[in-house]
């Protein structure tokens, strides 16, 4: 494991003890998993997410980083972390008085 892997395992590590395996958008309990070559990864696979994107000058460190699931990780893309925030949050509140 080369340095910039082990970083991102110990991120991991701490981002999932504060978040409790949960996905900060959507709350699906998620699973540590490595990266193989090829396939996909499972939806409730545990990924990082920076609040302030890398190409906007956000670090990797742990106060810039919450744990999203695969699905919302990608979903949010781009997307203002606020913004797609709140989205997720009327989201949930939909699901809850169906």
């Amino acid at each position: 494991m080369n340095n910039s892997s082990m970083r991102k395992s110990i991120a991991m590590d701490v981002v999932i003890g504060r978040d409790g395996k949960r996905c900060f958008y959507c709350e699906r309990v998620t699973i540590k998993r490595r990266r193989t070559s090829g396939g996909k990864l499972p939806s409730d696979t545990a990924t990082l997410d920076h609040v302030i994107p890398e190409s906007e000058g956000g670090s990797n460190d742990s106060e810039n980083l919450v744990l999203a699931c695969v699905d919302c990780n990608r979903r949010r893309g781009n997307t203002d972390f606020i913004y797609f925030g709140i989205k997720a949050i009327v989201e949930l509140i939909r699901r809850a008085i169906r």
